[in-house]
């Protein structure tokens, strides 16, 4: 009801814009407590007050964001047919390309089309939940058991976005990652690590042990989604 929801406002401070936090001191092994705490506390009121933060000395080169936008725009600008051959479905574990209006919201066609990764989830894979080794497919559910598509898993799709990948690539000064898939994964881990330095932000601001949490997000679901509206 209005009378609840204004009731749970007042519960809360208003914050007048979102904070932006230095988070360098917590990757830092060598940083001081106080440093290290000092960006703790700045995580815990930024979520208590906007909910929100801007996150500064995360150590993420702009340009390896800017090649993600970059890759991901050369796979849209390929023909639908080149691109449909990753189509998201049911037998893919929803993983995939989504064609223009494939995607609802509220009863109405998205205006965007998407290409859609999860952390891959195969069976016989075993994970450690409070010391006790459960199947990894116990913890998702069913219908998302399955790997990712890629690029390089169509030979023709693979031959036309070579050539663009490596110009991204070696103008970024990006050596050692072959094609699309690999730099992905490579910027999915480096997004983890730094989700990772914020989590560990979170236990220090509650005073809590800094690898706290750790155990129940090492092998978080992560989702990638890369969008493009015309």
């Amino acid at each position: 009801s209005q009378r609840e929801m204004a009731a749970l406002r007042r519960g809360f401070r208003v914050a007048r814009s979102v904070p932006e936090v230095d988070i360098s001191a917590l990757r830092c092994a060598s940083a001081a407590v106080a440093e290290r705490r000092q960006a703790a506390l700045a995580i815990d009121a930024a979520f208590r007050d906007a909910g929100f933060l801007y996150v500064t000395g995360h150590g993420v080169d702009p340009g390896l964001t800017q090649v993600a936008r970059d890759l991901s725009a050369a796979f849209f600008a390929l023909g639908e047919a080149d691109k449909l051959k990753l189509e998201l479905r049911a037998d893919t574990a929803y993983r995939g390309y989504q064609p223009l209006r494939m995607n609802v919201t509220k009863a109405v066609p998205d205006l965007h089309e998407g290409m859609d990764f999860y952390r891959d989830v195969e069976p016989g894979n075993l994970v450690d939940i409070d010391g006790i080794f459960v199947p990894e497919t116990a913890a998702v559910a069913p219908e998302l058991v399955g790997v990712n598509q890629w690029p390089e898993d169509v030979a023709s799709l693979d031959e036309k976005l070579q050539r663009r990948t490596r110009e991204l690539l070696r103008n970024a000064g990006i050596g050692g990652v072959q094609g699309y898939r690999e730099f992905y994964n490579m910027y999915v881990d480096m997004m983890l690590a730094l989700g990772s330095d914020i989590m560990r932000g979170v236990a220090l601001g509650l005073d809590l042990p800094e690898r706290y949490f750790e155990k129940y997000y090492d092998r978080s679901f992560w989702v990638l989604r890369a969008l493009r509206y015309p």
